[in-house]
């Protein structure tokens, strides 16, 4: 009897054993694209952020099918986000611009990445502008915080609540590819490390 007893709890240990290694991770489902517009997230610490628009994009050539995502972060740092829904790879890029930025145009950069199933973000650093343009900054202290300090950290804040959101996992990885000025490679180190 004792011997059966064992055999016993050693076949019941084998089982949850194998159960434990073999079991199918349970994987939240995507949020639908169009909801991000209704969905809250003003609570982001240090990015209160409001999305404007996000729409489905249908792949073309070497791009897969994307959400695109618009919004801004308060008073008004703006952002064009894509995140590929089917071929997500854990993974956020930010793609940073030049000069005194100004734009989210630098999106257009991420195509080689959103293919490789990377979400990619882009910032205007808080301001609507050209790169050469430096004018935004006159009796504009908010403007220049944003664009020194605080409009890469609270983007990618804001991004990777967006993506833990829409896909329903946080991120694997972040990453920052660019130009940017000194003073703001301190932020992009901060948000990278922030991960």
């Amino acid at each position: 009897m004792f011997s059966q007893n064992a055999r016993l709890v050693g076949i019941a240990s084998l089982i949850l054993v194998l159960s434990l290694l073999f079991r199918t991770p349970v994987i939240a489902e995507p949020a639908a694209c169009e909801s991000l517009i209704n969905k809250d997230f003003s609570r982001i610490p240090d990015a209160t952020t409001q999305i404007t628009s996000a729409s489905d994009i249908a792949a073309q050539g070497r791009l897969p099918d994307y959400c695109k995502v618009e919004g801004y972060i308060a008073p008004a740092v703006g952002f064009e986000f894509r995140i590929p829904q089917k071929i997500w790879n854990g993974k956020l890029l930010m793609q940073g611009c030049g000069g005194f930025c100004g734009t989210t145009s630098m999106i257009a950069q991420c195509d080689d990445a959103v293919a490789r199933g990377y979400a990619c973000v882009s910032t205007d650093l808080g301001h609507k502008s050209t790169p050469i343009d430096g004018k935004w900054a006159y009796n504009n202290p908010q403007g220049e915080i944003d664009f020194y300090y605080r409009a890469t950290h609270a983007t990618a804040q804001a991004a990777k609540a967006i993506l833990k959101f829409a896909m329903g996992r946080q991120i694997e990885r972040s990453y920052f590819r660019g130009m940017l000025h000194r003073r703001a490679a301190r932020s992009c180190f901060r948000s990278a490390l922030s991960n």
